[in-house]
Order: structure tokens, then C-alpha cells, then sequence
């Protein structure tokens, strides 16, 4: 499994930017979607393989590979869940695994 994981020292005040991060950098492929896991957003590669990230307020980026997530809808609320086998986030660092 490929996680991307970007990180930002500059705090909620901090200016936003966006990073372009390279099929080398990333390891996804051409035109592959994404979810950001943190907003729980949808991410897609572009025709080169490159990953466009906007960073704003401190927080941190991680994409992983859509089809290997399970979205579901909370009856009770308007937020979406991400749901990731456990087995599979042992030893990549997202949740402290």
C-alpha cells in the first residue's frame, strides 16, 4: 500500500500553498484517485502522475488509494466515514499504527 504523508511546520496561522508532488516523490500512478483521509476528500493524479496538495492552517495531507478504502454516510450526521482494514495500517504510521 502507498500512503503519502505531508506535513507542515508553519502552525493554523501559517500561509496556505500547494505542493506539486511528482509520480517520483508520490509513487501513484497516472490519473489515480485518491482520498485524503484527513478531510476525507477526494484526490486525483494528473496525466503525469502528479499529486496537487493544498496546504492551509497547519494541517497535515494523507492520500492513500481510493479503492482501497470503503466510504460510508452517518445516518445521523452530514460528515462521511473512511474505513481502512486495520490489518493494513499496521506499520504505515497513519493513526499512530
Amino acid at each position: 500500500m502507498q500512503t503519502v504523508t505531508v506535513l507542515s511546520n508553519l502552525g493554523e496561522e501559517g500561509v496556505s500553498y500547494e505542493l506539486d508532488l511528482t509520480v517520483l516523490q508520490t509513487g501513484f500512478g497516472l490519473v489515480q484517485n485518491l482520498v485524503e483521509v484527513v478531510g476525507c476528500t477526494q484526490q486525483t493524479t494528473d496525466a503525469l502522475g502528479t499529486l496537487h496538495v493544498q496546504m492551509s492552517e497547519g494541517l497535515p495531507m494523507v492520500c492513500l488509494p481510493s479503492h482501497m478504502l470503503v466510504f460510508a454516510k452517518a445516518n445521523f450526521s452530514s460528515t462521511s466515514q473512511v474505513f481502512y482494514p486495520h490489518a493494513k495500517l499496521v506499520g504505515t504510521g497513519v493513526c499512530g499504527l
